[in-house]
């Protein structure tokens, strides 16, 4: 493809002369820009937030047909039941455990609970208005 001599004399007078200018600066700086922002996202790397979703998050698990309780890392969109760290069945369910009694019993799906030993209240994040 063949350009006319005068077509890039006259965009050479353009970019050198007036406004041209600045729109020339500009294009280079966002072209810049552009490109050492793409360089340095790929040097650090996925982000913290891609990185916790990746991993998932610990979750206090019992288990309905052994009944034995652990910790088990659970993706952010995984639904329950998930594989019980001791029989290894699908049977294992998110758990709190009581601070005042010390008993560990299945996550009602309420906003606020009391803990079947002994009495103590629960509220979850949904009742104070987030995501659970």
């Amino acid at each position: 493809m063949s350009f006319d001599e005068g077509f890039i004399a006259r965009i050479r007078e353009w970019i050198n002369e007036g406004a041209g200018r600045y729109v020339a600066i500009g294009v280079v700086a966002v072209v810049v820009l552009g490109a050492g922002w793409m360089a340095y996202s790929r040097v650090t790397g996925p982000s913290r937030a891609e990185l916790v979703m990746a991993k998932g998050r610990p979750v206090l698990v019992i288990c309905e047909k052994c009944g034995k309780t652990g910790t088990q890392t659970v993706g952010w969109l995984d639904p329950f039941p998930v594989v019980c760290p001791h029989c290894k069945e699908k049977q294992a369910y998110d758990a709190i455990l009581c601070e005042r009694c010390n008993t560990t019993f299945r996550t009602p799906r309420q906003p606020v609970f009391r803990c079947p030993k002994c009495g103590a209240e629960f509220i979850t994040e949904q009742a104070l208005g987030g995501d659970r």
